[in-house]
C-alpha cells in the first residue's frame, strides 16, 4: 500500500496523514487514488483501521479510533445478522438501513 500511495503522499503516509483532522477527510483524499474510491472506498476504511489501531494492527496513523467507520459490507451484514447483532431483510439489513456506506466503529 505504502508503494501505491507513494506518488500520491510525497513518499511518507504516517507524515501526511498529519495534515488531516479526522479519518474521514484523509478517506476523502485516498479515495481519489484509482482502484481506492467508488466501489471499492470500503478498501480505504479498512487500510485506515489497520494503520490506525494499535496491536495487532500498526498503528502509524494517530486519528481517534472512535471516529474509525466499519465498511458495511455484504460479508460484515452477513456476520452481524448471524451474530444476532441485526435482522437480514433480504440483502438490506433492518440495522443498516439508515446508513449509506459505512457505520461508526464502537471500539
Amino acid at each position: 500500500m505504502e508503494e501505491l500511495l507513494r506518488g500520491y503522499v510525497e513518499g511518507n503516509s504516517g507524515v501526511y496523514s498529519e495534515r488531516f483532522s479526522s479519518p474521514a477527510d484523509f478517506a476523502q483524499q485516498l479515495q481519489m487514488i484509482p482502484r481506492m474510491g467508488g466501489a471499492y472506498a470500503e478498501k480505504v476504511w479498512m487500510y485506515l483501521r489497520w494503520m490506525t489501531r494499535p496491536r495487532p494492527d500498526l498503528g502509524v496513523y494517530r486519528f481517534d479510533r472512535r471516529l474509525l467507520m466499519v465498511p458495511l459490507t455484504s460479508y460484515v451484514v452477513d456476520v452481524a445478522c448471524c451474530l444476532g447483532l441485526c435482522e437480514g431483510r433480504g440483502r438490506v439489513p433492518v440495522c443498516a438501513a439508515p446508513l449509506l456506506c459505512c457505520a461508526p466503529c464502537t471500539e
